[in-house]
């Protein structure tokens, strides 16, 4: 028998995964009779389809901003990789910037958001506050560094695309996270770590 909030894989006696959603306590049904007291639950679908169904729109959307956090993170540590690399292979490249602060910066915000990210899975209040803070710093700590050192005309001519894709972030985030089911959400979740 499986641990409770755990699921069974495989064929093998000892391997246990847990459920994908995160405390949301869901258990993928493994025959026709447990299936068919669960709401849009078929034997049929994939496991994860039938997860899927069964969460709330507060999770969905949660975990679309997991997604995005993620990736957002994963991208600034991808340019902080990059301009590592450049200042060890072109230690005499001129920029406008210096290369070990690019790495530092991008590093710092990839690892916030890797963070916010985590914090944001567990339905943590602190998490939804932080995320609600560092994409707007973020995103203003890049457009102070982008008006105060850029030289090329190129980069200046792609601001009016940039400006729409970082308000578009900034409400995308900002939205969801002030949603009122969200909000209960992370209340609610606040309230079931307090010990009773």
């Amino acid at each position: 028998m499986a641990p409770e909030g755990f699921v069974r894989r495989g064929s093998s006696p000892g391997l246990y995964s847990p459920v994908v959603i995160w405390s949301a306590g869901l258990r993928i049904p493994e025959d026709r009779e447990s299936c068919a007291t669960i709401p849009y639950c078929s034997t049929k679908t994939s496991a994860p389809v039938r997860i899927l169904r069964q969460l709330t729109p507060a999770q969905k959307w949660t975990i679309l901003l997991c997604i995005a956090t993620f990736l957002l993170g994963l991208g600034n540590l991808g340019r902080a990789a990059m301009a590592l690399h450049y200042s060890a292979r072109l230690p005499d490249l001129p920029t406008s910037l210096s290369l070990p602060y690019l790495a530092a910066m991008a590093g710092f915000w990839g690892v916030l958001y890797l963070v916010c990210t985590v914090g944001l899975s567990f339905f943590l209040p602190r998490a939804r506050w932080l995320t609600l803070a560092a994409v707007p710093l973020h995103q203003a700590h890049v457009w102070t560094n982008r008006l105060v050192f850029d030289r090329s005309d190129y980069a200046r001519q792609t601001y009016p695309r940039d400006l729409l894709l970082t308000l578009i972030l900034l409400v995308f985030f900002w939205a969801v996270l002030n949603l009122p089911r969200m909000r209960e959400a992370f209340v609610r979740a606040q309230g079931e770590d307090q010990p009773r």
